[in-house]
């Protein structure tokens, strides 16, 4: 596997792999993707559901986040989490994860912030359609050579716009709490069904062998 691996990794617009681990989650993995993947769980639901995200680079998920409030503004100019919130905002946002939507300002400021209004955690939410899921990075993006600052002391996490819709649709109808655990390394695992896609569709003729 770790063979082959960089010669799809560096043609990962047309290739991609991917896993599945039925003994470690419900979700289909990406390879590329599976050291930063962490699994997602509602809690405190009759029906439980299990959404894959990816936490921020030169994060480490020390331990098991549990029963996790969240807690999403009603407010339009802040949905992006790019401004520092007021005092109100603060008392209801301290000890949650803040859901914010993806875009218009650097993760960083989008985390400072929310550190700074006492949320435990940050979940990123891809608000766009058929975008690919990423990690935010760990530090800034911006063009000054000496602005060289990282993402904040919480944890901070991804989902896919699929996701994102689910767990909202989730909380609407009751509050949810959230489990979030670091997925175990793909390479260590010999049952791990790994599966070559040529454009988004699965190769039926190739099998491939975690050794």
């Amino acid at each position: 596997m770790r063979a082959i691996h960089p010669y799809f990794k560096s043609n990962s617009d047309i290739f991609q792999l991917q896993v599945k681990q039925r003994q470690v989650t419900s979700r289909i993995r990406n390879y590329d993707e599976a050291r930063y993947e962490v699994s997602i769980k509602t809690t405190g639901e009759e029906q439980c559901f299990e959404y894959l995200g990816l936490r921020s680079e030169g994060i480490i998920l020390m331990k098991e986040i549990r029963n996790q409030e969240i807690y999403m503004l009603n407010n339009e100019q802040n949905l992006f989490g790019c401004k520092p919130y007021s005092k109100k905002e603060m008392m209801s946002i301290r000890g949650k994860m803040l859901l914010v939507n993806r875009g218009q300002c650097q993760f960083i400021d989008k985390v400072k912030y929310a550190q700074e209004a006492g949320a435990k955690s940050v979940l990123f939410l891809n608000h766009q359609q058929g975008s690919r899921r990423f990690g935010a990075s760990s530090r800034s993006s911006s063009d000054d050579d000496d602005d060289d600052r990282v993402i904040g002391t919480i944890p901070s996490f991804m989902i896919s716009y699929e996701d994102a819709i689910s767990l909202l649709n989730s909380n609407r109808k009751q509050p949810i709490q959230l489990d979030i655990s670091q997925l175990p390394s793909v390479d260590n695992d010999l049952n791990a069904i790994i599966s070559l896609l040529y454009r988004g569709e699965r190769i039926k003729n190739i099998v491939i062998i975690n050794v």
